[in-house]
């Protein structure tokens, strides 16, 4: 599933100051069907703008945003609601946000595929092998809140990979972790795309720059 942005414009309106701020001027890219690329910028380059965008959260304000041929901008509520549950997975730089921190690792992981699939014969032999490969089976029971960051980011990304979205956006994941979670992040990164042929895009601040820019 390949993801093409076309000119694609966002502002933001200050309402207490009247004036409009762009955070998005002409973007332009591809990104190809079971590829990982990293979308690379500082602070306030507006790729947390461009993932929600893509993750249908935003709204652009001119261009097209086009994912599996879907030109999301066109979109109605409705659509954007099976787009969203159907399409894309998220990972954001701080997990705690998308995960229920009082529940545990397994109950998180069940509770998205669930999403998309409900119960099936089959969704604890998924589950378990998601954990696994991830390398947080042992830690099924543990409550997320109890999780260190790198657990915590990885019990995230097996989330996104039991919803089973062919396209999976990833907002900074490893901007808060210490180097040796940051290349562990990597590699499962990498490995998804080589496994599911999962469509990554990875934003990415400058001092994180050794994740590839493509694959």
């Amino acid at each position: 599933m390949s993801i093409e942005c076309r000119d694609l414009i966002k502002i933001f309106t200050d309402e207490e100051r009247k004036i409009q701020i762009p955070a998005l001027r002409g973007c332009d890219f591809v990104v190809e069907e079971g590829e990982l690329v990293s979308l690379v910028g500082p602070s306030g380059s507006g790729k947390t703008t461009l993932i929600n965008i893509l993750a249908g959260l935003e709204n652009l304000s001119s261009g097209e945003a086009i994912v599996d041929k879907i030109p999301i901008n066109r979109l109605d509520d409705r659509q954007l609601n099976r787009y969203r549950l159907r399409k894309i997975s998220l990972v954001d730089q701080f997990p705690e946000r998308t995960l229920f921190l009082s529940a545990s690792v397994w109950a998180n992981v069940h509770f998205s595929y669930s999403l998309a699939y409900g119960d099936t014969p089959t969704t604890g032999e998924r589950n378990r092998k998601i954990l696994k490969q991830l390398g947080i089976d042992h830690l099924a029971s543990r409550l997320v809140r109890s999780l260190s960051g790198g657990e915590m980011t990885r019990t995230a990304i097996a989330c996104a990979l039991a919803k089973n979205a062919p396209i999976m956006l990833c907002d900074e994941p490893t901007g808060q972790l210490d180097s040796e979670n940051t290349e562990r992040v990597k590699e499962l990164l990498k490995a998804i795309t080589q496994e599911y042929r999962t469509t990554i895009l990875v934003a990415v601040s400058y001092t994180h720059l050794t994740l590839p820019t493509k694959r």
